[in-house]
């Protein structure tokens, strides 16, 4: 990963995810989508757990990426990226704590 990267990655890919996590779950809610069940979990559940995981493993492989770097950028980038894959976990953790739609 370059310099160039290691900064901006690990928010840019918390922030999609954020906004396709929030899209899907009002999508799901309007269209009533939260009703089906996929491997015993509700859809919406499922869905946002699938991109909670991808998007976590995303973030933790700009981490890795960045940890390779001894200079200031590597560091910076390795402690954003631990930091936004945490925020990542917490956006998703929601979703299989408490139903999607009230």
């Amino acid at each position: 990963m370059s310099a160039g990267l290691a900064l901006p990655a690990p928010p840019l890919l918390w922030a999609a995810h954020f906004l396709a996590v929030y899209v899907f779950v009002s999508l799901a809610c309007l269209w009533g989508w939260h009703r089906a069940a996929v491997l015993g979990l509700p859809l919406a559940a499922a869905v946002v757990a699938a991109a909670t995981f991808v998007f976590a493993a995303a973030v933790l492989l700009c981490d890795r990426a960045a940890a390779r770097r001894r200079d200031f950028y590597g560091r910076t980038g390795a402690g954003l990226a631990l930091l936004f894959a945490a925020a990542t976990l917490m956006v998703g953790l929601p979703a299989l704590l408490a139903p999607a739609c009230l």
